[in-house]
Formats: C-alpha cells, structure tokens, sequence
C-alpha cells in the first residue's frame, strides 16, 4: 500500500488564537463507521459538516456500487506522534476497507492539527493509482482548500476524484456532480496539544 502523505499549513492566526486542550489520538481508537453507522466517512477530527459528509459518503456508496472498490474518509485530530504512513496503515487493516480478495481499497485520511493528508492505496489499485497519481490527486482537488481550512470541500472535492479514477480503472464512469451551492463548513475545532508526528525516513 502506498501513497506519499501531502503537508497542508493553515493560516498561522487561526492557529494562534487557539488554546489546546491535552489529548492525543491512536489508530486503535478510531471507529470503523461501516460498523457504527453503515457509512464510509469517520470524522473523528470534526471537521465536517453533516451536509459534507453526505456528500463525500455518496461519492463513496457510487463507487462501491459500480466497481466492488471501497473507499473510505477518516479525519483525525491527531496522529498521536505517528507518522502517517503508520496510522494510515493500522487504519487500512483494521477496517479491511476493499472487496474481499481483491485488495481494492482506498483510504483517505486527513489529521487536523498536524495538517497532513494522505491516500492509502491497496495492492490491487496501486498499478491503477501510483504514488505520483495520488499526488496530483490530492494537490490539485484538495489542498486549495485544505490549506484555507475548507476541509468539508477538499475532502470532498478529493474523495470524488479518487472515485473518479478508481471507477475509470475498472472501465466505469462516475457522474459525481458538485453541489448547486456549497455547504456551510463546519466550526473550527481547537488544536490539541500532542506530540509532533514522526516523518518517515
């Protein structure tokens, strides 16, 4: 599984006029949402909107309906002093995300106070989707808005491109339009004061 993480920096005053509370996250502690609520978007880092997440979940829910492929949303808050390739990776395993066999699962994650984004490929979609792929993917759709704390829209904007590309490898096409207008995003959420995430060697 592979996909290099992309860094996004918010603007320095929004992160200054915050107070953070100690706390640190672990992939262990994130909820499978196709468990607790049969969706593919798990906003542990409250970052979206009720009307975001629908939105980045039907972009999903079209995707697994026409090609088997899953591909599933987590923020976090943190990483725990992870890097995130490991919490990316623990995540991807634990939930098994993909068709049984065929190792076509997709993992977008987005740490809120760390400010890193990152896809997670399985084996059998990483010919389909290789790092470089995944790169322009995420610099383009979503870091526009991810680095103007729009998270509701990039991840949404982003989920609905990996869609797009997944579904093109299985010989499908995806209509996933945008919005007539978009949501409101959600409140922003106080950083939390916890190690500094590892960078991968």
């Amino acid at each position: 599984m592979s996909a290099r993480p992309i860094r996004f920096l918010l603007p320095l005053l929004a992160w200054a006029a915050l107070m953070p509370p100690l706390h640190a996250e672990s992939p262990e502690a994130v909820v499978n949402p196709r468990r607790a609520s049969h969706s593919y978007v798990a906003d542990s880092g409250g970052v979206l909107s009720p009307e975001y997440a629908a939105l980045i979940d039907g972009a999903c829910r079209e995707l697994q309906a026409k090609t088997t492929a899953e591909l599933a949303v987590v923020t976090v808050s943190d990483l725990g002093g992870l890097t995130i390739e490991e919490f990316a990776e623990k995540v991807f395993r634990r939930f098994a995300i993909g068709a049984k066999g065929r190792d076509n699962g997709l993992l977008l994650l987005c740490s809120r106070d760390d400010r890193f984004v990152r896809l997670e490929v399985g084996y059998g979609l990483e010919s389909d989707i290789p790092d470089a792929l995944a790169a322009r993917l995420l610099d383009e759709s979503a870091l526009p808005h991810l680095r103007d704390g729009r998270f509701g829209r990039g991840l949404f904007l982003a989920a609905r491109s990996v869609a797009v590309q997944a579904a093109k490898a299985a010989g499908v096409t995806l209509a996933i339009p945008e919005p007539a207008a978009w949501p409101a995003e959600a409140e922003p959420a106080k950083p939390r004061n916890v190690p500094r995430p590892k960078r991968k060697a």
